[in-house]
């Protein structure tokens, strides 16, 4: 199975999307995250990550938001076997 962890703000958006392209997937709804899945995927679609995730393992990870580079080093990167692929630029500058 091919787990990939979303971080977004836009939980519906990428439902929807998701949604359309998949076919029969298995929803389940919480108040900030999302949880699909088919036979082959298992899409984990939240706002936030928390360092409580450090034992999750994902193979890969979609980042929507902006999220601090300390963050991604100390708690994200050990969580995602392969890639970590960014829409835009989700660096917290300071």
């Amino acid at each position: 199975m091919i787990k990939v962890l979303i971080l977004t703000d836009d939980i519906e958006g990428w439902t929807t999307k998701l949604e359309k392209e998949l076919k029969a997937p298995k929803i389940l709804k919480y108040k900030n995250q999302v949880i699909i899945q088919t036979e082959l995927f298992y899409f984990h679609i939240q706002r936030y990550i928390s360092e409580s995730m450090r034992g999750y393992a994902f193979s890969c990870a979609i980042i929507d938001k902006p999220i601090d580079r300390k963050f991604e080093c100390d708690v994200l990167r050990p969580c995602v076997k392969c890639s970590i692929i960014t829409t835009k630029d989700c660096y917290l500058s300071y």
